[in-house]
Formats: structure tokens, sequence, C-alpha cells
């Protein structure tokens, strides 16, 4: 599986924002989103924006993360499940998340199995 093993790397992700800096337990996260040069973190408090990329996110904390878009990683034991959305579009539904990113269709297998694996 591609993505979190919070055993290894950090416990808590550094967030500068404009209420100074934020510490987000990596526990705490649901999903990353990229747009642009930013990430958006998901989290149990909110979200909040971080200037990194996700292929250095998923390299740091592979294991518990799991890439479901190129622009999106979401955290494996907080999906849901998996919501299909009109023809041959589907979102991840995520635990106290209510942004649902896409996934993409080479993908849509790999998770399926995944989680029929849990």
């Amino acid at each position: 599986m591609e993505g979190v093993d919070l055993k290894a790397g950090r416990r808590t992700l550094n967030i500068r924002s404009h209420r100074g800096l934020e510490l987000v337990p990596v526990a705490d996260i649901r999903c990353f989103s990229a747009s642009q040069k930013y990430i958006t973190v998901y989290h149990t408090h909110g979200t909040s924006m971080l200037d990194s990329s996700l292929k250095r996110l998923l390299n740091e904390f592979s294991g518990n993360f799991v890439r479901v878009h190129r622009n999106a990683l979401v955290s494996f034991r907080h999906i849901v499940g998996l919501r299909t959305v009109g023809i041959g579009r589907v979102t991840v539904q995520i635990q106290h998340v209510a942004f649902q990113p896409n996934v993409s269709r080479r993908r849509v297998g790999y998770l399926r199995n995944l989680l029929s694996d849990r």
C-alpha cells in the first residue's frame, strides 16, 4: 500500500499560517489535496495550507496515506467508503470531512481491493 506509517517520520506537521505556527498531529490528518503550488491539509480541527508536494508527503509518510488521484492523498484508516457520482466518477468519503476527493479511474479498482481487505 502506498502512503503514512505513524511509527516512522514526524508525528506532527509544522504549518505556518496567519495564526502563527500550527502543530498538526499526523494522526489527525484526514486528507491532503493539491491545488496550484499549495496543499490543503484537512484535519480534525479544520483546514490548513502547506507549501510542499504530495510526492514528498507520500514519501515521508508512506503506510497510512493512499494516493487516490494525482492531486489527493487520503488517510487510509479514515476512509468511510467510495461513492459513485455520475457516470464513471467516484469520490472518497472521509470520516468527519465534508470534502470528497475524486478517485482517478486507474485507482478505483486498487482502492476497492484495499477497502475489501480491511
